[in-house]
């Protein structure tokens, strides 16, 4: 994985900026401009990236056309205009959410290829840190093909409205240290649910999460290792091929990235270091994506539930879904607001220590705990005393020598 020292011969030339991005309805519109587009236009994203005019800069929108004097009339577009040409595509209608957006993601990344350009996928429902979209251009100059940042589904809109006095005309201009400690106090259900060290942990989790100071509630700041993240900027220019079969039925979040770079060990995928300023927060309603926080009793369980939940991050991270480079990406920890390094530390040992054998196949004994968990929280509480119990009458030195053993990492 790179760094911006350690990344392949640095490039030179310039290749078209393009961005992207895929939005259609009047709810899609307006947060796509309030959120993504205006968070972009911040000093340090779009106006720093385009080369005082010197290189050709354009903002694709795949959209149905009967948006388009929507689009238009929103004074962020008017804004864009003054750094990159706009460019719409027409959006099929009909089908399933997931399948236009996956024809969108097509279209636009067919034009990316086409051009050789340094281009990435806007998501329309995310607040960009001021200073990420220059951060990732920096990595593509030093020789990466490919910037990348975490950006799971992590609050709810109404973060919009506490960050509205950021906003100066149409841009909105947040820094990542302000922005990430922000957002954690509208955090959504779907990312509360992945928080590591809680019973309500859920199965399937987009991350795995530590709170900072561990005890905290709401925390300062929150140590993420995430399977969800956004293709800041590609360098086509730098692909063998421009490999988009996994478009056919899925959007850019599928296997895309991992069939264009592969795993990402070559030092061609940069992600942010600590103190680096990119961040992307994914924001969404209160009812969208999985809500509600279902607490599970075998979870709560001082030394099982270690088990358990490692159970489940082996079968999660073993399934056909979650290809070589998110694995990869995994074990790279993000930090979302601030923390003093004296307080991050411990945390991150327990994370560490926790997600030490994660990425081995689920054997026999994961298999089972894993079924259990998957079960009805009150009957797999009665399952697992069933299963207890005869341990409970061992004598007492064969207890205490079986819990050390279970405690090891694996």
């Amino acid at each position: 994985m790179a760094s911006l020292s350690d990344s392949p011969a640095p490039r030179t030339h310039e290749r078209p900026l393009l961005l992207g991005s895929v939005l259609w309805g009047p709810r899609f519109v307006d947060t796509f401009c309030r959120t993504a587009l205006a968070s972009l236009l911040a000093p340090d994203n779009i106006p720093a990236c385009v080369g005082g005019g010197e290189r050709e800069a354009r903002f694709l929108i795949a959209t149905d056309p009967a948006d388009r004097p929507r689009i238009e009339a929103r004074p962020e577009i008017t804004a864009l205009r003054e750094f990159m040409a706009v460019d719409y595509l027409d959006l099929a209608k009909g089908g399933s959410s997931m399948v236009r957006m996956s024809a969108g993601h097509r279209l636009i990344t067919a034009r990316f290829a086409e051009a050789g350009a340094l281009a990435g996928i806007v998501y329309p429902d995310s607040l960009y840190a001021d200073g990420t979209l220059a951060w990732a251009k920096r990595a593509i100059d030093a020789g990466a093909r490919l910037a990348t940042v975490a950006c799971p589904r992590a609050c709810v809109d109404d973060l919009l409205d506490a960050l509205e006095l950021e906003r100066s005309g149409a841009a909105l201009s947040v820094e990542a240290a302000t922005l990430g400690r922000r957002a954690l106090r509208h955090p959504h259900d779907e990312l509360l649910r992945c928080f590591w060290p809680r019973s309500t942990f859920g199965d399937r989790p987009a991350v795995c999460a530590w709170p900072v100071p561990a005890a905290a509630d709401p925390p300062s700041a929150l140590l993420l290792y995430s399977l969800c993240w956004a293709p800041l900027l590609l360098d086509f220019s730098a692909l063998a091929g421009h490999d988009a079969g996994s478009l056919e039925g899925w959007t850019i979040d599928g296997d895309y990235l991992y069939r264009n770079v592969g795993e990402g060990r070559d030092g061609t995928v940069a992600v942010p270091a600590a103190g680096d300023p990119a961040l992307i927060v994914s924001l969404s309603n209160p009812d969208q994506g999985i809500t509600g926080l279902r607490r599970h009793p075998l979870l709560a369980l001082p030394v099982a539930g270690h088990f358990f939940r490692r159970a489940m991050m082996r079968h999660w991270l073993n399934d056909p879904a979650i290809d070589p480079l998110k694995r990869v990406l995994f074990r790279r920890p993000v930090v979302w607001g601030e923390a003093p390094a004296d307080v991050l530390a411990p945390v991150r040992q327990d994370a560490e220590r926790a997600l030490a054998s994660v990425e081995a196949p689920p054997g026999a004994f994961d298999r089972v705990v894993y079924a259990l968990v998957r079960v009805r929280p009150r009957l797999a509480a009665r399952l697992w005393f069933l299963l207890s119990w005869p341990i409970s009458k061992l004598p007492g030195r064969f207890r205490h020598g079986l819990r050390r053993t279970l405690r090891r990492p694996r």
